[in-house]
């Protein structure tokens, strides 16, 4: 039986290091839940012998806190940038723009709506829509009545 506790626990020492030293690409989709996992998993297959070092412990719990507090400010940092090109978007409603529909064709004429699609500004110009990114050209709104 003690051969089954070092073989387990080697594993994801072995698997820490390896995560560590290279894929931190792969680090940025483990979710807070998905590290508490690994977390508790590690803890119930420690050597009773040598078990985990309580500031190693408090080193994750805290790289658990980093994880969390970067994917909620990502996520704030996303819903800012789509509101921000929402209201830049809404103010074109009425100006004249030339740009790129989806397919690349080039599309002339006055902004009618915006909506937002996969969080981008989304600009109605007649019969077609343009991206917000793909605008060319913008003519004002003239002020004369």
């Amino acid at each position: 039986m003690s051969t089954v506790s070092p073989s387990t626990t080697s594993t994801p020492a072995s698997t820490s290091s390896a995560t560590t030293s290279g894929a931190t690409n792969s680090l940025n989709s483990l979710s807070a839940s998905d590290f508490l996992n690994l977390m508790i998993t590690e803890l119930q297959n420690q050597d009773p012998l040598d078990p985990t070092d309580e500031s190693e412990i408090m080193a994750q719990t805290a790289s658990l806190s980093q994880i969390t507090a970067s994917t909620q400010l990502t996520s704030t940092l996303d819903s800012m940038q789509i509101s921000q090109n929402l209201t830049g978007a809404a103010s074109l409603i009425g100006a004249n723009i030339t740009g790129l529909d989806p397919n690349g064709k080039s599309v002339s004429g006055m902004v009618s709506s915006v909506t937002v699609s996969g969080g981008e500004a989304q600009l109605q110009v007649g019969n077609s829509v343009v991206s917000l990114s793909n605008v060319e050209t913008i003519q004002p709104v003239s002020s004369g009545g």
